[in-house]
């Protein structure tokens, strides 16, 4: 992929395929640690979300379709296998093997971030952090996206959720990842008002959400609201597969309102349907199309520009969902059928 670099001379690269495959899960195909590591002189390389998270395919879509408005640089894909300190260190390994000027890194945990910018300078590349913390990182660029600022929005506006009911319950992620802490702190911090917090369970990576749903309902059957802190929207997801939820979706009498973190197209369903209240998320494509500007600025050499971009939540609601899913296309560079068709899989 070659790219060009504005008000800047064109470097000479060879050229370099990109290859992703759009699955629900996440980036079905692309490297990982077991297949062909990038290709020499490759002049950035994006490392996204592990293949198995529902971001992977939305987020390098959108670096995709910003290295697709330049020419001259070569560009390269990693959807690694895992989220692990070990195979992000082996993507950044092989990206710095292959002659890469900058590295661009999705990374789930930000305490790796300084070990692997550290790796990046010893090397000599330029190294771009795309995390879940505001903490500005020792990198070239850093992208932040504001799971946090999500979270508190969702707390703060539980009366939007359900406005009739008094109680709530939580479901996160059983992680104790710097991020997913923020996300955390961020909604418990917020005020919620006369609402009552019934319950807070930590969902296993891999684990069924339907089940989680179930239990909390089983518990506490009138419970007015649950909120998903999951990034992934998993329960988004899950809730479409839920035969008591379609019958109560059909009937129009649902005593259970569902919200949930996250907003990739495999949510959307559910929220069309009424399952699902509200989603706050990013537009996804927007995080890897905001990593591949910083990389075009830390190659041009821009003096006194920004290192820093901020991909906010938004709150989607039923009637802005259109809006949203147009604008999540055109940074992905895809229809909005095409989106959905990607929005299939187990939950």
């Amino acid at each position: 992929m070659r790219m060009r670099l504005p008000n800047s001379a064109l470097w000479t690269m060879s050229l370099i395929a990109v290859s992703t495959t759009f699955s629900a899960g996440g980036c079905k195909e692309g490297y990982d640690r077991l297949g062909s590591p990038p290709a020499p002189d490759a002049g950035i390389v994006f490392i996204g979300p592990p293949r198995s998270d529902a971001r992977c395919t939305y987020v390098m879509a959108g670096a995709q379709e910003a290295a697709n408005q330049l020419a001259d640089v070569d560009f390269q894909t990693i959807a690694p296998h895992s989220a692990s300190t070990d195979d992000l260190t082996q993507a950044l390994d092989d990206a710095i093997k292959a002659s890469a000027s900058v590295v661009c890194a999705w990374i789930s945990d930000p305490a790796d971030t300084e070990p692997l910018a550290a790796r990046a300078r010893k090397a000599g590349v330029q190294f771009i952090a795309i995390t879940g913390t505001p903490e500005t990182p020792d990198t070239y660029g850093h992208v932040y996206v504001d799971y946090p600022g999500g979270a508190g929005e969702l707390a703060g506006r539980i009366n939007d959720i359900a406005p009739d009911r008094r109680s709530f319950a939580v479901l996160r992620p059983d992680s104790t990842s710097i991020a997913d802490e923020a996300i955390l702190r961020h909604f418990r911090s917020a005020d919620q008002h006369i609402y009552q917090s019934l319950t807070e369970r930590a969902v296993k990576s891999g684990a069924s959400y339907t089940a989680a749903i179930q239990g909390i309902i089983d518990v506490f059957p009138n419970v007015g609201a649950i909120i998903s802190l999951d990034p992934q929207g998993r329960l988004a997801f899950a809730a479409r597969y839920m035969p008591e939820l379609e019958q109560v979706a059909r009937d129009g009498k649902r005593a259970t309102t569902f919200a949930s973190l996250g907003a990739t197209p495999r949510a959307w369903p559910a929220l069309q349907s009424g399952r699902v209240s509200v989603l706050v998320g990013p537009l996804d494509p927007q995080i890897g199309g905001e990593a591949i500007a910083l990389a075009v600025q830390a190659i041009t050499g821009v003096a006194n520009s920004a290192t820093t971009r901020v991909v906010h939540c938004e709150w989607i609601a039923p009637d802005s969902l259109q809006d949203f899913s147009r604008r999540y296309a055109d940074a992905a560079g895809m229809r909005v059928e095409d989106l959905m068709a990607t929005a299939v899989g187990a939950p």
